[in-house]
């Protein structure tokens, strides 16, 4: 997907390897495997960094121009 896309911005694919743990936590959350401090501060903090993550893909995917989206 994208972080296979070679024209993808650098920052939007380090962001994303760098999010991906608190997917894992929050996946854990189901088998009540992580302590709720933990939990706590994924949630305070990482749900919204993940969101902005969201946001920066999209963002760059609706400004590419129509020639780099036939690629």
């Amino acid at each position: 997907g994208l972080l296979a896309h070679r024209s993808a911005p650098r920052w939007i694919a380090i962001l994303a390897i760098a999010l991906s743990p608190v997917l894992f936590l929050l996946a854990f959350e189901q088998t009540g495997a992580v302590p709720e401090a933990v939990l706590s501060a994924a949630v305070d903090f990482g749900l919204p960094l993940l969101a902005l993550w969201h946001f920066a893909a999209a963002w760059w995917l609706v400004a590419r121009s129509p020639r780099e989206q036939t690629a």
